[in-house]
């Protein structure tokens, strides 16, 4: 019990993180576990490993696969006298698991010699021997140290016999002092899996490489490696701020392969914001309700916003009647919204619409949008900030030196006002 219960725990973590794909978790209860899982009694004799093997091929794997979404790859994960069951099903049955994790065989005097020559066999006879095997050794178990030198003869033998397509990796566990030694599940699995990662570094350049690293995946472990949802969410965060067509790529190909991610349908909504279609916006996040189920109060609240925003937002009425009749419209309609109660003016709202407008390289309507903020928001250190930021755009230093020395006084502390003011320094010297 304790095992599986760690097993479901790593494998959720691991699997969330995208270091390892997703996989059905199935724990065997054992009714005997030295006659099924030793390949030998104490005096040599034949156990009952070999009916184990038969109900696993023959019962459990076909009620698995009838009742469950699998793919053609199986681990094989056994502590203790497990890890006996572990080797002899993958050295003679490589066909029966893709590869797996266990502990140092070799506490068991009985079936030592047996194993090795399992592996012998298949690794001087089979050239084409695939598997994956991660085991750990415990220098503080008595019985253990009885095995050192088989393990040791075993660990050189597979090190010189070493095949292109076979992996393999021992851990030494020093001085454990607990009774049991701990399995290593994590750092197995991540060795097991070690090329699944996706690496997001500066050359990567969208869906083409995440298309390319599945591929190649799907040719390693035997079988189509579907791309993870949260694979596709993670590139997009990363690529908007740098490659907003790249992004583009990849929420699309998100929207298509999980049209029932919440996550897909938040980000479009966030791009529906940005393009100021709220009512749109708040369609496809009552479509994510609907997928949340119960957990939905996230989704709810950023509703509300919406409909606020729609109703008694400021930046919202101004944004409308920039984009409709342009500066001039905005500054007679502002000052009517000076006089309603019932409209508010958000210092976050009124930032966002400035960046907008910077985004789509329509400065005057930021710096309209900016002043207007400051004049509402005198003390905003951030408001400054933004200001300052269009003046370095277009090349008005001067101004931008003043506010950002602004920036300092309110908010002496701040590292962009220093970094940015070094900057203009540099450039009028």
């Amino acid at each position: 019990t304790t095992y599986f219960a760690e097993t479901v725990s790593i494998l959720q973590v691991l699997g969330n993180n995208g270091d390892i794909p997703e996989m059905i978790l199935v724990g065997i209860e054992n009714t005997d576990r030295y006659r099924d899982l030793l390949p030998k009694t104490r005096t040599g004799k034949e156990t009952g490993i070999e009916n184990f093997i038969g109900f696993l091929r023959n019962e459990l794997f076909p009620w698995v696969d009838k009742h469950y979404r699998t793919e053609p790859y199986k681990l094989i994960m056994g502590p203790q006298a497990g890890s006996n069951f572990v080797f002899y099903t993958l050295f003679k049955y490589p066909n029966l698991f893709n590869g797996g994790i266990g502990q140092n065989p070799f506490r068991w005097s009985s079936g030592r010699a047996f194993i090795i020559d399992l592996a012998k066999k298949k690794l001087n006879g089979e050239a084409d021997f695939k598997q994956t095997l991660y085991f750990t050794c415990n220098d503080n178990d008595g019985l253990e140290r009885k095995g050192s030198n088989v393990m040791a003869e075993f660990e050189s033998f597979l090190k010189k016999n070493k095949q292109p397509a076979f992996h393999f990796q021992v851990n030494y566990i020093r001085n454990w002092t607990e009774f049991l030694a701990p399995f290593d599940l994590r750092r197995g699995l991540k060795f097991l899996f070690r090329n699944y990662k996706l690496k997001m570094d500066q050359n990567f350049r969208g869906l083409p490489d995440i298309k390319k690293h599945f591929s190649r995946l799907s040719k390693e472990l035997g079988y189509r490696v579907k791309i993870p949802e949260h694979i596709l969410t993670h590139a997009y965060d990363r690529l908007k701020r740098t490659d907003s067509n790249a992004a583009m790529i990849v929420l699309s190909s998100l929207r298509q392969i999980y049209p029932k991610s919440v996550n897909g349908l938040w980000r479009t909504a966030d791009l529906q914001v940005a393009k100021g279609n709220l009512k749109q916006a708040i369609r496809t996040l009552e479509k994510a309700m609907i997928y949340m189920g119960s957990d939905s109060g996230m989704v709810t609240n950023r509703i509300k916003r919406l409909k606020r925003t729609m109703t008694s937002s400021a930046a919202f009425f101004l944004r409308k009647s920039i984009d409709k009749d342009g500066l001039a419209s905005a500054t007679q309609l502002l000052q009517q919204l000076d006089n309603q109660k019932s409209i508010y003016f958000s210092e976050i709202e009124l930032n966002a619409l400035g960046y907008i407008y910077i985004n789509g390289k329509r400065y005057p309507e930021a710096e309209w949008v900016f002043r207007i903020a400051i004049d509402k928001y005198p003390q905003s250190a951030n408001l400054h900030d933004s200001l300052g930021e269009l003046m370095f755009l277009t090349k008005r230093y001067h101004m931008s030196a003043q506010l950002y020395q602004k920036v300092l006084e309110l908010a002496p502390n701040s590292p962009n006002a220093k970094k940015m003011l070094e900057q203009i320094r540099n450039i009028r010297k």
